[in-house]
């Protein structure tokens, strides 16, 4: 501190506010510093992180709409339906692109870099497993038309045998046939019967089987084909007449085309549905590596905007402490400051009070190198010069008291010879001229001490 008192008041306030300033530009530093990273993790959640969760998210959605249409496909087997499956199943390959490409442009991004490869990798599976879908579909289609012709043929055969029948029914009992053709008729009727009854339950089964996705079920009415054989081989030596046999072999040719294509259509339904596990395991796989990224990103996000959150909190705090720290230094330099400038001052006004009641023995006590410091030294040194002024003064007034004494004693001298004061006219005159000096002295003595007492005051 002793090298405080040697400076100027000028350069102690400036020292104080100095030390504020300091103080003020380090918390801009630190929130400087403090907000370079705050912007630097905003410019990655800019450019980076927050587009790497919008492709995911596109690309999520994208791949679930394929999924969407292509159940709708699964469903109703309308090829509109496969159309928008693969529309946006080409929009799913932009969206790996466009991942791709952010990670070559940022190498930030570690984890969609890692997983970009086996993502595409699982999304060429599931693009072949779409295209084998469409084609288990058009098998079942395209075997669709024949089964149906085959079924409608065995149906149309079956129903004009038995309408034959019926109508030869009605002859026989109008001719009064005997009761032996009748039976016959009877049981030719009652086997057409169980063969188109065999037709319309396979038909139906095969309806429940397409409606409610129960394979089952017409797995179990497939058993009925092997029935058909039999009544046909029941019936065929009854039929007397060409034409009805002819109808019989139809029936039986279309029997063993509906047969076939029944099987066709449920082979290819049931590798359509292992070929739809295929197509669900891979678009789950799919999804799973997108969420475990997307997981990621999220994660890294957040953990960004809790840093940010984070990192604005300390510099608020930082703010707070520095501003308080610099309001208490301020406070205190100003209170050093008014002080020692308070204390000099009250010194200087007990001095001048003395000083003004004539105590020519006071001195500024004031020891400092600032300007009142000199303003005291100077005072000191005025009141030193106009005590050694006084005191030459006495001296003068002194010597003066005594020339006046020899000037009597000359005088009593001169008065009782006459001849002595004119031998001594010399030397009155010199002492008169001493006088005269003396006189000169103590008036300009005089003088001086009036210019230093209105200095001072």
């Amino acid at each position: 501190m002793k090298f405080l008192k040697n400076l100027s008041i000028g350069v102690k306030i400036g020292l104080g506010f100095g030390v504020v300033i300091a103080i003020m530009l380090t918390m801009g530093i630190v929130a400087t510093v403090k907000m370079g990273d705050i912007q630097d993790n905003a410019e990655k959640l800019a450019h980076e992180y927050l587009p790497e969760l919008s492709i995911l998210d596109k690309l999520e959605r994208n791949l679930f709409l394929t999924q969407y249409y292509m159940r709708g496909y699964d469903a109703t087997g309308k090829r509109i339906y496969a159309n928008e499956a693969k529309k946006y199943f080409d929009e799913t390959k932009k969206n790996l692109k466009e991942a791709q490409d952010l990670t070559t442009k940022y190498q930030g991004l570690e984890k969609l870099r890692e997983n970009i490869d086996p993502i595409m990798e699982k999304i060429r599976i599931y693009e072949d497993v779409i295209e084998k879908s469409i084609e288990k579909h058009s098998e079942i289609i395209n075997a669709q038309t024949p089964f149906d012709v085959a079924a409608t043929a065995y149906m149309q055969s079956a129903h004009k045998l038995l309408d034959v029948q019926f109508e030869s029914m009605k002859t026989d009992i109008n001719s009064g046939a005997a009761a032996s053709v009748l039976l016959e008729r009877l049981e030719k009727m009652e086997v057409l019967h169980e063969i188109i009854t065999s037709g319309d339950a396979i038909r139906i089964a095969n309806f429940k089987f397409q409606a409610f996705r129960t394979p089952e079920t017409a797995q179990e009415k497939m058993k009925d084909f092997d029935k058909i054989p039999k009544y046909l081989e029941r019936i065929r030596p009854l039929l007397k007449k060409q034409e009805n046999s002819d109808e019989l072999a139809k029936i039986q040719a279309a029997a063993h085309e509906y047969k076939r294509t029944m099987e066709k259509v449920l082979q290819s339904w049931l590798e359509l549905q292992n070929v739809i596990q295929q197509r669900v395991d891979a678009a789950t796989a799919v999804r799973q590596s997108i969420i475990e990224v997307s997981g990621i990103g999220m994660d890294r996000v957040l953990s960004v905007a809790n840093g940010a959150t984070a990192t604005l909190s300390e510099i608020s705090k930082n703010m707070v402490v520095l501003f308080v720290l610099a309001l208490i230094t301020a406070i205190v330099i100003a209170f050093f400051i008014s002080y020692a400038i308070k204390s000099s001052i009250v010194k200087i006004v007990d001095f001048t009070r003395r000083f003004g009641g004539g105590d020519l023995s006071t001195e500024v006590d004031i020891h400092t190198g600032d300007e009142i410091g000199q303003m005291a030294k100077s005072l000191n040194g005025a009141v030193k010069n106009l005590k050694n002024m006084i005191q030459e003064l006495v001296d003068t007034t002194h010597r003066l008291s005594g020339s006046s004494e020899e000037l009597s004693a000359v005088s009593e001298e001169m008065a009782s010879t006459a001849e002595e004061m004119s031998s001594q006219a010399v030397t009155v005159a010199g002492a008169s001229e001493q006088i005269a000096a003396n006189i000169s002295v103590v008036a300009a003595a005089t003088e001086q001490s009036g210019a230093v007492l209105s200095g001072i005051a």
